[in-house]
């Protein structure tokens, strides 16, 4: 089936960062996976295809993504789609935030990040763990050679792009999570202007 260009662009680029983004990660046994701002679950599809006994929700605040999400990946039993504002409580042993922290709320503030933190911190089992990918901080003349190469079919003019995607510096990001009681595993800076971080519950 020919995918939505949607769905079909989110998948190809979490095809390209997926080996990145579950590097040093366990994910042989039947753990319990949130994936918050799934969007049209590129990344999530590709979890449940890694490991069929990994059980994975994915959630985001947009239904036109979850019912693109459930079109397209219906046929993964281990993958569930669900619409939400916040995160569902559970007791995870991973939660994955891929490119949403930063525009939680339509801003992304602190304040609202750090309660999506803290909310997660909550919500994982002992020794559970977060893991980050998102945007960091550059100058702007880079981020616009970033922006003229992005093919998104949802791509803002230049100036939204920017202030939504360039608010914060990995040291930002890093004392945000560390708040919210993490104890950093690794904090890694990924070109041209993202990062991971993967936190561990104490």
């Amino acid at each position: 089936m020919r995918k939505h260009p949607w769905v079909n662009t989110e998948r190809k680029f979490y095809e390209r960062n997926f080996k990145k983004l579950i590097e040093k990660l366990d994910l042989t046994s039947d753990l319990n996976i949130l994936d918050y701002g799934c969007g049209t679950g590129g990344f999530a599809s590709l979890l449940a295809e890694h490991n069929s006994s990994l059980k994975i929700k994915a959630v985001d605040s947009n239904p036109a993504a979850i019912k693109l999400g459930k079109k397209y990946y219906s046929h993964l039993p281990n993958l569930n789609f669900e619409v939400l504002n916040y995160i569902p409580e559970g007791n995870y042993d991973l939660i994955f935030y891929n490119l949403v922290l930063h525009e939680l709320n339509n801003s992304g503030d602190v304040k609202t990040i750090n309660n999506f933190l803290q909310k997660a911190y909550n919500f994982l089992k002992q020794g559970g763990k977060i893991s980050i990918f998102d945007n960091r901080k550059i100058p702007k003349k880079d981020f616009e050679k970033l922006y003229i190469r992005n093919k998104s079919p949802n791509k803002k003019n230049l100036m939204e792009e920017y202030l939504e995607h360039n608010k914060y510096t990995l040291k930002d990001w890093k004392d945000m999570v560390e708040k919210s009681g993490f104890i950093t595993e690794y904090c890694e800076e990924l070109a041209p202007n993202l990062f991971k971080y993967r936190g561990i519950k104490k």
